[in-house]
């Protein structure tokens, strides 16, 4: 026993060191070493005909480099923060239980986890992975969806957030780009769209969840996400910018009243995804009707829909039926009988898609 307890500990050590040399090695990466190459690589480079009349010096640098990171980390942490609570509403939700009533316990031994284990990522490093009570493996389930939830923030932070939303066709351009310009003086146009799509994303991660679990989400929770996000699209223009008529003719654009376009773009949009992911859902699944009375699937391609406009989710539908080809011909060649969801294919394609929006957008 005392053995097994002593490779545990190791183990415990092992795991909570490698984390913390990990994130040692991110912090000295940005503040240390890349501003050490460029001061290095400018002795090269061309310099410019104006010289600014005050230079700043190596230990002011540091401080806005640090300063900026710390703006990144603020919102990346975030991240991780609701992803935990939406691991939490993905168990409970389906199963009619409380998520805020009631204290979080380890689900080995029943026993509540303090607040200083509870802290989402650094916990689980910290602990190696186990529970401080009765030593129990955490489901590595947590760690990967907090994870998952910074990795969303964090990087719509860097392409949209701080870019001042050039991902985004049809959005209103700045002038001026940066977390100084964006976010201290803030543009509440871009706030609220980062916002906007960081809400989408974390909630098609729900979705994704609950397919895995093979869960269905209750209808009151789908109502109340469909008319909040079908709310705030027709009610703020700024989160629309893509409307629905590409390539109609001029006079059925101006036949259709101003006050009227963006209910019918939010209506296409969400339409359109319902109808292709209900048809994808039932053309994969014809053969397991109980399996796909329960997936998200649709839920997940309405309320992309809504959000993003039916252009960007047909072409997002496009990617995954391709994927989903794949895998399927994969599982036929390779005679292996393994699981496949469509939400969780749908939800990580329409992540990948969203850098490149702007992009995909000039095809239609």
């Amino acid at each position: 026993m005392d053995n097994e307890s002593d490779h545990k500990e190791k183990k415990t050590w092992s795991l909570r060191t490698l984390g913390w040399l990990i994130i040692g090695a991110i912090l000295a990466g940005y503040l240390i070493v890349i501003p050490s190459v460029n001061a290095f690589l400018d002795q090269f480079r061309e310099q410019p005909m104006i010289i600014p009349a005050t230079d700043l010096d190596p230990y002011e640098l540091f401080r806005i480099r640090t300063a900026k990171f710390l703006v990144f980390a603020v919102f990346t942490y975030y991240g991780a923060c609701v992803a935990s609570f939406i691991n939490v509403v993905a168990k409970s939700v389906p199963s009619g239980a409380s998520v805020t009533t009631r204290a979080s316990v380890c689900p080995a031994c029943g026993g509540t986890i303090r607040r200083i284990d509870n802290l989402p990522l650094f916990s689980y490093l910290n602990l190696g992975g186990r529970c401080r009570n009765c030593l129990s493996a955490i489901p590595i389930r947590y760690f990967l969806t907090e994870l998952i939830g910074a990795t969303i923030f964090g990087s719509l932070f860097l392409f949209e957030l701080v870019t001042g939303a050039t991902n985004v066709p049809e959005f209103k351009r700045y002038f001026y780009a940066g977390i100084l310009w964006i976010i201290l003086y803030t543009k509440w146009p871009v706030v609220g769209i980062y916002l906007y799509h960081t809400a989408l994303f974390s909630l098609l991660l729900m979705l994704s969840l609950m397919d895995l679990d093979r869960l269905r989400c209750p209808k009151w929770l789908s109502g109340i996400i469909l008319c909040v996000f079908a709310g705030l699209s027709v009610g703020i223009p700024t989160l629309q910018p893509v409307k629905f008529y590409h390539h109609l003719p001029p006079d059925l654009i101006r036949a259709i009243p101003p006050s009227m376009i963006p209910i019918v773009t939010c209506v296409a949009g969400g339409l359109i995804g319902w109808l292709l992911t209900s048809t994808i859902q039932y053309v994969s699944n014809r053969k397991k009707p109980i399996t796909a009375s329960k997936s998200t699937f649709s839920l997940a391609g309405t309320l992309v829909g809504i959000a993003l406009g039916w252009q960007a989710t047909v072409t997002i539908l496009l990617f995954t039926a391709s994927v989903f080809t794949i895998i399927c011909v994969t599982k036929k060649i390779t005679k292996r009988g393994f699981a496949v969801s469509e939400t969780i294919i749908f939800s990580v394609v329409a992540l990948l898609h969203h850098p490149f929006w702007k992009w995909f957008d000039g095809f239609w």
